[in-house]
């Protein structure tokens, strides 16, 4: 609902629901945005489809830090 762009966003929420997040705020994500998601390496089990969809994307580019419990950055390109 919200009418803006985003310039950052934090998933930290349901692991289950990462990808339907990501879907709702990439629209309104403009190059240079960075996405962060949480507990990447922690939950692989259930985030790798989350993982491999992003750096698949060729619209982002995102890595995976293993810091902490995992971290999926993604910035977009176009």
């Amino acid at each position: 609902m919200i009418d803006d762009v985003f310039d950052l966003v934090f998933l930290d929420a349901a692991n289950k629901t990462y990808e339907q997040l990501f879907q709702l705020a990439r629209e309104k994500l403009e190059p240079g945005a960075l996405v962060i998601a949480d507990d990447v390496v922690l939950h692989g089990d259930t985030l790798q489809s989350y993982v491999e969809a992003r750096q698949s994307d060729p619209t982002l580019l995102s890595t995976t830090l293993p810091l902490d419990r995992g971290l999926e950055l993604s910035v977009v390109l176009r």
